[in-house]
C-alpha cells in the first residue's frame, strides 16, 4: 500500500509541475488542471492576482440567470488565472456609477489597481466571456 501512496504522490507531482507550465494564452489557462473562480463581490477577491471580472448580474434578469447556470455548470473549467465576481446590479450603485455600467448583464474586466481594462455587455456562456477577456 505504501508504494501505491507514493505513486499517487508522484503523478500529483508531475501534474502540479505540468500545470504552472503555461503561457498566458487563454486556452493553455482552461486546460492547465485548476480551476479560478466564480464568487460574490467583495473588495478583496477584487485585488486578486490574474485576470478579474466583475459580473454585473440581477437576480431578474433571465440572461443573467442563463449565464449563472452556465459558469457553475462549467465552475472547473474556468481559467486558473480568471476570476469572475458576481456583483449584484440592483445593490451596488458605487460601483455601476465607477464603471459606468447601465445595464445588467454587464462584464467589467478590472486591473490590480481596480482600474477597467474593458467592458462588454451580454456574454452568453463561460467560454464567451473568457473570449473577450484581455
Amino acid at each position: 500500500m505504501d508504494d501505491d501512496a507514493d505513486t499517487d504522490s508522484e503523478e500529483a507531482d508531475t501534474e502540479s509541475d505540468e500545470s504552472t507550465v503555461s503561457d498566458d494564452a487563454g486556452e493553455d489557462a482552461m486546460n492547465d488542471g485548476k480551476a479560478g473562480t466564480f464568487a460574490p463581490y467583495t473588495a478583496e477577491l477584487a485585488s486578486s492576482e490574474g485576470d478579474v471580472v466583475l459580473a454585473f448580474l440581477a437576480d431578474w434578469c433571465p440572461s443573467c440567470r442563463g449565464f449563472e447556470a452556465d459558469i457553475a455548470a462549467n465552475a472547473a473549467s474556468i481559467p486558473s488565472n480568471l476570476t469572475v465576481l458576481r456583483v449584484d446590479y440592483d445593490l451596488e450603485s458605487e460601483l455601476k456609477e465607477k464603471y459606468g455600467v447601465t445595464g445588467q448583464h454587464t462584464f467589467v474586466q478590472i486591473d490590480a489597481d481596480g482600474e477597467l481594462v474593458m467592458k462588454k455587455r451580454g456574454a452568453q456562456t463561460l467560454d464567451d466571456l473568457v473570449n473577450i477577456v484581455q
